[in-house]
């Protein structure tokens, strides 16, 4: 009777084993599939493997090649998601910009933060600027309607007018109108804009008439520049650009093109029946 009982203990302990060992090759083909490189991706995955198995940590960590110590040790680091939700916001706020831009904002609002970590938060929300787009249709969030001016020299609407010379040579005029009496404070005409002549246009301006608190601007390149930013921000003004799917949102442009479209046609009428007129003479 002992050898049977001894046989049969050895019998039940084998099977133990045997599905133990069956245990492991089914987790260890499950874990597998995943990628397990990174600490914090271990850790996720001893924990998965204990709500999935209903294994103890001793065995959870060894298939996970992870160690004890790692698993129990808390972290001191400090919680990032207030800076997270920030770089969101700004990117939601300016879809154009990458994460070295949205570090200087930071800095600028007084976040101790470099470079580095900015960029790693701004990969981890999935945040990357897609390089070549067919479309460019900038996402970002609803922000509701636009505020409204209620006195002078308080929200400016910025842009360009398009126009060109009788010889076919076309010319630009960067046009600043006040939301509240419309009335053009800035026409700086030229063959050609930057964002440094832009800054350098508002600068004389701002010096005159005095600095508004905010300016009305689309996603063109030369009101996204740096030096455009800077100036801005130096002078307390805040650049509040367009709605995705808002081509009308830079109050007051439009009525100055409507207007020089039809002064362009009427001098043309003019040209027209003068020269009508000489040849009948």
């Amino acid at each position: 009777l002992r050898e049977i009982r001894q046989l049969r203990d050895e019998n039940a302990r084998l099977k133990r084993l045997v599905a133990d060992l069956t245990l492991d090759k089914h987790i260890l083909s499950e874990v597998l599939q995943k990628k397990s490189l990174k600490p914090a991706r271990r850790r996720q995955l001893v924990a998965w493997i204990q709500e999935t198995f209903q294994v103890s940590t001793v065995r959870s960590c060894r298939l996970a090649q992870f160690t004890r110590a790692a698993w129990y040790r808390q972290s001191t680091a400090q919680d990032q998601t207030p800076l997270a939700m920030r770089i969101r916001d700004l990117a939601h706020a300016r879809p154009r910009l990458g994460y070295q831009r949205i570090a200087v904002l930071l800095r600028r609002e007084g976040w101790p933060v470099n470079r580095k970590r900015v960029r790693r938060l701004y990969r981890l929300q999935g945040l990357q600027l897609r390089m070549w787009v067919r479309r460019r249709k900038h996402m970002c969030l609803h922000r509701g309607p636009a505020p409204v001016a209620t006195r002078t020299i308080e929200r400016w609407s910025m842009d360009f007018v398009h126009d060109a010379l009788f010889d076919g040579r076309p010319f630009r005029v960067l046009t600043v109108v006040d939301q509240y009496s419309r009335q053009s404070p800035v026409l700086e005409v030229d063959f050609g804009h930057s964002g440094r002549s832009v800054a350098a246009a508002l600068e004389r301006v701002v010096a005159q008439l005095g600095t508004p608190v905010s300016i009305t601007v689309d996603h063109g390149t030369e009101f996204t520049s740096k030096a455009l930013e800077e100036r801005a921000w130096k002078r307390g003004v805040k650049l509040d650009f367009t709605r995705p799917g808002k081509p009308t949102g830079v109050s007051g442009i439009l009525c100055v093109r409507r207007n020089m479209t039809e002064r362009n046609r009427y001098a043309k009428q003019k040209d027209h029946q003068g020269g009508r007129v000489s040849g009948a003479a």
